[in-house]
C-alpha cells in the first residue's frame, strides 16, 4: 500500500558539501546492508535472462559509485557465463573502490575512467545496462531520458530497488539500519579510523536513517516505472516491471527493457 505521493527531497550523500568521510561512511553502510540482508541474489536469475540474449556476455553498469552490490552478484553470473565481461562506469568515477576486483579479473573487469552520464552513455558502451539502488535519485524527465537512451541505443537495461514506498514494508527499515551501524564501525573491511568514533556520537548512524528514509520516499511505484517506460517505447523494443521474489527473500521491484519484435510495457509479479 502507498501511503504517500513520491517525495523527491535530498539524500546527504548526494550533495557536494556533504564531506568525503560521511559520504563514504554512508556508501560503506549501504554496500554492508546489501551484503548482510542478501538481497542482491534477486537480481541474478533477471541478469541472467538479458546476458542469454544479448549480443554478448557484457554488463555496463551505470551509477556505480563504490561499485554496489554488483560485485556480490558475479559468482553466480560468472559461473553461468565464464566470459563475462564487466565495466563499471560513473558521473564521479571511483576506480580505487572496486580495484582488487579488477585486479582479479583477468582484464575482465574494468572501471571506466571517463566520467559517464546515464542520461547519455557513450555509444561504445554496448552491453546490458544495469542500474543497483540508484534509479530513485533520478526526477521522472531525467529518468525517462535514460531510459529512452538504453531504448534508442538497442541496448538491454536492467533497473533494480530493493525498498518500496510502502510504510508497513519499508518505514521499519531505518530502524534496524541505525541498529546496524555499531557493527559496520568495528567489522566492516576496510577498516576506517573515523568510522567508530562518528558511529558513537552518533552522525553516521542519523545521516544513514535520513538517508534510508529519503529513499523510500523517492522510490517509484511499479505502475510509475510503466509509465515512464511508456514514455521511453520505441518499435521493437520491450520493457517488463517485475515484482520480483526469489529464495524466499523480500520481493524487490525491477524494470527490463530489452529489444524484442512484440514491443509494449508490461507489469508482470513474479
Amino acid at each position: 500500500m502507498v501511503l504517500w505521493p513520491r517525495m523527491n527531497l535530498f539524500e546527504f550523500h548526494d550533495q557536494s558539501w556533504c564531506p568525503a568521510v560521511l559520504r563514504q561512511a554512508i556508501t560503506d553502510c549501504v554496500t554492508t546492508a546489501w551484503s548482510f540482508t542478501g538481497l542482491w541474489r534477486n537480481t541474478v536469475p533477471h541478469l541472467i535472462e538479458l546476458l542469454a540474449a544479448a549480443e554478448a556476455p557484457h554488463i555496463v553498469d551505470l551509477c556505480s559509485g563504490s561499485g554496489g552490490p554488483l560485485p556480490l552478484a558475479l559468482a553466480p553470473l560468472q559461473a553461468r557465463f565464464p566470459g563475462l565481461r564487466v565495466t563499471f562506469t560513473d558521473l564521479y568515477p571511483k576506480p580505487e573502490a572496486v580495484r582488487a576486483l579488477v585486479d582479479a579479473g583477468a582484464g575482465r573487469i574494468r572501471y571506466h575512467a571517463a566520467p559517464v552520464d546515464a542520461m547519455a552513455v557513450p555509444a561504445e558502451l554496448r552491453g546490458v545496462r544495469t542500474i543497483f539502488g540508484a534509479f530513485h535519485h533520478f526526477p521522472p524527465e531525467a529518468a525517462i531520458r535514460l531510459l529512452r537512451g538504453a531504448s534508442a541505443a538497442g541496448q538491454p537495461i536492467a533497473v533494480f530497488e530493493f525498498q518500496r514506498r510502502d510504510f508497513l514494508r519499508n518505514m521499519v527499515w531505518p530502524t534496524g539500519l541505525v541498529g546496524l551501524s555499531p557493527v559496520v564501525a568495528l567489522v566492516q573491511a576496510p577498516r576506517r579510523w573515523w568510522r567508530a568514533p562518528l558511529t558513537l556520537v552518533p552522525v553516521i548512524p542519523a545521516l544513514w536513517a535520513w538517508d534510508s528514509v529519503v529513499t523510500i520516499l523517492r522510490t517509484y511505484t511499479p505502475q510509475e516505472l510503466a509509465e515512464m517506460a511508456a514514455a521511453a517505447a520505441v518499435p521493437g523494443y520491450r520493457w517488463e516491471v517485475r515484482d520480483a521474489e526469489a529464495s524466499g527473500r523480500r520481493r524487490i521491484t525491477c524494470l527490463l527493457g530489452f529489444p524484442d519484435p512484440r514491443g509494449g510495457v508490461e507489469v508482470v509479479r513474479y
